[in-house]
């Protein structure tokens, strides 16, 4: 299991009453520049920039309902048919990735039948692959290609 490396980002910040925001090319605005949406931020410029993921099929912050119980997960990657093709769980720099954060987005991966899952602190990403039927789990060395069809 290898960790995937993000290149180099240069967000579009501003500053407003001395607190700093980081502009958002899914939802098309400012949100306040924390750690983790930094890093949120930087992945969402990976898949598109360099990789060539859709804009339109990316979700941000979408609720995932398991049970009762609701939460939102960091950023959904769709199908044209929208179905969920990858989540990905993203957490501050200074968060250790760990069984907790894996776990979390397990869940939320299971719950979506999601068919890859990546968890990502910034410096430390993972990426595998999910067959939910076999209860199957594979570590890959890079994202996949979005799918063409």
């Amino acid at each position: 299991m290898s960790s995937i490396f993000l290149p180099e980002y240069k967000p579009t910040t501003k500053t407003i009453d001395g607190r700093k925001y980081i502009y958002d090319i899914v939802r098309k605005r400012y949100f306040v520049l924390t750690p983790e949406e930094m890093v949120r931020q930087s992945f969402i410029n990976y898949l598109v920039e360099h990789l060539g993921y859709p804009k339109s099929l990316i979700s941000v912050e979408r609720e995932v309902k398991m049970g009762r119980k609701s939460n939102r997960s960091d950023i959904h990657i769709l199908t044209n048919s929208g179905d969920c093709f990858m989540l990905i769980e993203c957490k501050s720099f200074k968060v250790k990735m760990n069984q907790d954060v894996f776990d979390q987005a397990a869940k939320y991966s299971s719950t979506l039948k999601a068919k890859y899952m990546v968890v990502t602190n910034g410096i430390t990403t993972l990426c595998c692959s999910l067959d939910h039927e076999k209860k199957d789990v594979a570590f890959q060395d890079s994202l996949p290609e979005y799918p063409k069809s």
